[in-house]
């Protein structure tokens, strides 16, 4: 969400708001699967009804408490939050991955106590009812075993015989991204490192984003 900076972005970020447009599968590594220029793009990823509510349990147990540990552990996430807001990028959640953590954790250790039980087998069944949720929309394809490697996936993409029309030694290659553009997923598969034969005799670099000056492959060039 290129409309919103800093802080605005972070809290729209961690509510999902729009993040999950136009996606195949709601939750992703990153969260970038989509285009650069969509609203959706590296926002969300920690399932905001849990961030709701693990947030109201938070404050229910400050209210039950009402000791020094849990005003303390409350205050601690509102400074880190606030600090947090203002980190650059911090609407790619993965980045701030503890905050989330941090949450949760808080949550469980401030229910650990007798009178509270209740309340602690509640948020339980909430983590237990998020974990199921989340894998069923997106297929349990993160505890799928994946058999064949990178290299495998790189092979099976045919972006070797691009780079075999448009590089030449010492050269830096050029991937523009955005709108009509490369979709950022896809640029590893140029990295010298899955074409080693090829960087020997043509030793080159890639970059992605703006490419004046410089040697680009288009994207309609993989789809032709």
């Amino acid at each position: 969400m290129t409309a919103c900076r800093g802080p605005i972005s972070f809290f729209l970020s961690a509510l999902e708001y729009h993040s999950l447009d136009g996606r195949p599968i709601p939750y992703t590594n990153g969260m970038g699967d989509v285009p650069a220029t969509s609203l959706s793009a590296h926002m969300g990823g920690s399932f905001s009804a849990l961030l709701v509510a693990s947030i109201c349990f938070l404050i229910l147990a400050l209210i039950r408490r009402r000791d020094k540990w849990a005003f303390t552990y409350f205050i601690c996430f509102l400074i880190c939050t606030a600090i947090i807001a203002f980190v650059p990028n911090a609407r790619a959640l993965r980045y701030v991955m503890f905050w989330m953590m941090f949450l949760v954790i808080g949550c469980l250790v401030l229910l650990q106590r007798p009178d509270l039980a209740g309340y602690a087998r509640g948020y339980k069944i909430i983590l237990f009812g998020s974990l199921a949720f989340v894998t069923s929309v997106t297929g349990a394809i993160y505890f799928t075993p994946v058999w064949h490697s990178m290299q495998n996936e790189v092979d099976r993409a045919g972006v070797e015989k691009l780079l075999q029309a448009a590089v030449a030694p010492g050269e830096v290659i050029c991937l523009p991204t955005g709108k009509d553009g490369w979709d950022t997923r896809f640029v590893i598969y140029f990295a010298p490192i899955f074409h080693q034969q090829l960087a020997k005799v043509r030793s080159y670099g890639i970059k992605e984003g703006e490419c004046g000056g410089y040697n680009t492959i288009p994207v309609s060039a993989w789809h032709s």
